[in-house]
């Protein structure tokens, strides 16, 4: 049979054809495990930011909830001081602070001092005994000569006040007091004032402890 070149064209044309469908429907079942990749890389876990992470991108962990260090911990116990609040403040370097001392003895509000302190005490048994008993080392060192107007102590620190009808006579109960062997006192400051006519007022302040033995602090000029 003869066969002329425009049939051999079309003969080729058909054939070229069926080679490309061939081809686009091969590319069409090989795309399927890449659509089925995207889907498998939705169900990753979602970034910071809330977008799905990148092939090959490192992947960040967000924690729900974050436990403070101290949750659970055990916090040290407070540091108990060895003075009551009120003998606290008169005391600096385990001595009595001059510098604080005086203008209290000089002070209208001296009475109130020792009533703060004679609260405190009367919620420690160590401070109330020590107060009884230097109350009646003190009554007695009057010798029914004046009065004892108060007197508080705390667990290192005393003070309180007398009266008496002289200043003389104030001056020579302080300084029997403060040298007194039954009550022994390792400190000792007083101040005399007058507070009316004839009368005179002994304060003082003195430690109870041996490791408080020392008066510290500037008086400033003018001061006693």
């Amino acid at each position: 049979m003869r066969m002329d070149k425009w049939t051999i064209a079309a003969g080729a044309l058909l054939t070229l054809v069926g080679c490309t469908s061939a081809n686009q429907d091969a590319s069409k079942d090989e795309a399927v495990p890449t659509e089925s990749a995207k889907a498998s890389s939705s169900d990753r876990a979602p970034t910071a930011n809330g977008d799905a992470p990148e092939a090959g991108s490192p992947q960040v962990q967000v924690a729900e909830k974050i436990t403070p260090a101290t949750q659970g911990a055990t916090l040290p116990a407070p540091t108990v001081s060895r003075y009551l609040p009120t003998e606290q403040r008169l005391m600096r370097q385990d001595g009595i602070a001059l510098e604080t001392v005086m203008p209290l003895l000089a002070s209208a509000h001296f009475d109130q001092s020792i009533n703060a302190l004679g609260r405190e005490s009367s919620r420690d048994a160590e401070a109330q005994q020590l107060t009884r008993l230097y109350a009646q080392e003190a009554m007695q060192a009057l010798e029914g000569k004046g009065q004892l107007a108060g007197l508080s102590c705390g667990l290192s620190v005393c003070m309180g006040a007398v009266r008496m009808s002289s200043k003389e006579a104030a001056s020579e109960w302080s300084n029997a007091f403060a040298d007194r062997k039954s009550a022994p006192s390792y400190s000792f400051v007083s101040d005399i004032r007058q507070i009316g006519a004839g009368q005179y007022e002994s304060r003082f302040v003195f430690s109870t402890d041996p490791a408080a033995n020392s008066l510290t602090g500037v008086v400033q000029p003018g001061r006693k």
